[in-house]
């Protein structure tokens, strides 16, 4: 009944987001929808960073590498990219993809519904409560933290894997916590919910700290995708009202995009879970390992 309930909110928020986004392209940007250059490399753009990003990867770091090396975005009269146009481009484009993974994984695995629950309302209030006071945070050193943070959970999951060290005997692959283990995962949770306001990905921490506390690596997948497409709806139609986001683009990312998920639902859905496990792992220590670099560079430039 739970699942049921969260997919049509997700549903709803779908439908939302689909007709605001259409209402304003065609009521005041549809001359920006003419000519064809900068479709096909938006389209192939969408399609597979939302395939990564429905193996935990993350889809926004990837999109703005991909508009930076193989352009994308629109020009301003300098013929410079219009980055300002970045941050509301991400958010609208990248939000019906995400909600179709939560919509997807929402029943890949029966999730306890305490847990679900809680865990997406947690991360729904991080980002609504935190984005008041978020860009007070040291973005460089909670990038280091945040390395070090999945650094030490990929070893931790590791030895709990092949029951190594304190993990010797112990095979846990809980669908729900409770307890002590509840009240870290949903104040963890809320933590990164607050951090998804600097542009953090939830997907690669959540999994970590999920994994660490003994959940089924196919339970994970419902909770950090519904954490981010609970929220996502709600900054993207502020920036829709506002304007700031590049039509164009916006689309084929969300077309293409949807179409991505849809390819990597029916890839993971037909792996072994013990290989979805390492590509979890592959993923946590790419995302250290690019948050510690983030993070060292911008140190450096201060």
């Amino acid at each position: 009944m739970l699942v049921l309930l969260l997919r049509l909110i997700l549903a709803a928020e779908f439908l939302f987001t689909a007709l605001y986004c259409a209402r304003d392209i065609l009521r005041t940007k549809m001359e920006q929808m003419a000519g064809s250059a900068r479709y096909v490399k938006n389209a192939l753009i969408g399609f597979v960073t939302d395939f990564f990003d429905t193996l935990g990867i993350g889809c926004f770091a990837p999109t703005m590498f991909a508009w930076k090396v193989f352009g994308g975005l629109p020009k301003d009269a300098q013929g410079n990219d219009r980055d300002d146009l970045v941050p509301g481009t991400l958010n609208v484009g990248h939000t019906l993809p995400v909600i179709t993974e939560a919509l997807l994984f929402l029943g890949f695995v029966e999730v306890e519904p305490l847990t679900l629950l809680s865990l997406l309302a947690a991360a729904c209030l991080g980002g609504i409560l935190g984005a008041g006071w978020v860009s007070r945070l040291p973005v460089n050193a909670v990038r280091i933290a945040l390395a070090f943070c999945l650094y030490a959970t990929a070893v931790v999951v590791i030895m709990r894997q092949f029951s190594l060290g304190p993990y010797a005997g112990v095979n846990e692959a809980l669908l729900g916590l409770h307890g002590i283990r509840l009240f870290v995962a949903v104040a963890v949770n809320f933590l990164l919910g607050v951090l998804m306001n600097l542009g953090f990905g939830l997907y690669a921490p959540c999994m970590g700290m999920l994994l660490a506390l003994g959940m089924d690596v196919g339970a994970i997948f419902p909770i950090m995708m519904g954490s981010t497409a609970i929220q996502m709806p709600f900054s993207s139609a502020v920036f829709i009202r506002e304007g700031k986001y590049d039509p164009k683009a916006t689309v084929m990312l969300a077309v293409f995009g949807v179409l991505g998920v849809l390819f990597a639902y029916f890839l993971v859905k037909s792996m072994d879970i013990t290989v979805l496990l390492y590509i979890v792992i592959l993923v946590m220590l790419y995302t250290a390992t690019r948050y510690l670099l983030e993070g060292l560079r911008g140190r450096k430039a201060q």
